[in-house]
């Protein structure tokens, strides 16, 4: 089994990828879909206000880009760093 760990990054690649596309395929018809008619239903509904749609979308498709993106690897890399920072002063 150790020689699967060569194969750990690509797999969280194709994970991050993967989920990001789900999120921005889910996030997209928010706003230029078909289904904005049963979103603005969902809201009015549930009493909530309408630009809770254009929040949805933001952080549906905005998150699945930044995901995609990397940008939790991103600031990982920047959390250890700063942390290895004050280790040697």
């Amino acid at each position: 089994m150790h020689h699967m760990g060569k194969l750990r990054p690509l797999a969280l690649l194709f994970l991050r990828v993967g989920l990001g596309v789900i999120f921005i395929y889910n996030g997209y018809p928010k706003l230029f879909g078909r289904r904005l008619e049963h979103i603005d239903e969902m809201i009015h509904i549930n009493h909530l206000p309408a630009y809770f749609v254009y929040i949805a979308f933001v952080l549906e498709a905005g998150g699945g880009a930044l995901l995609i993106a990397g940008l939790s690897v991103l600031l990982s890399v920047m959390r250890r760093s700063s942390i290895r920072d004050r280790i040697y002063l």
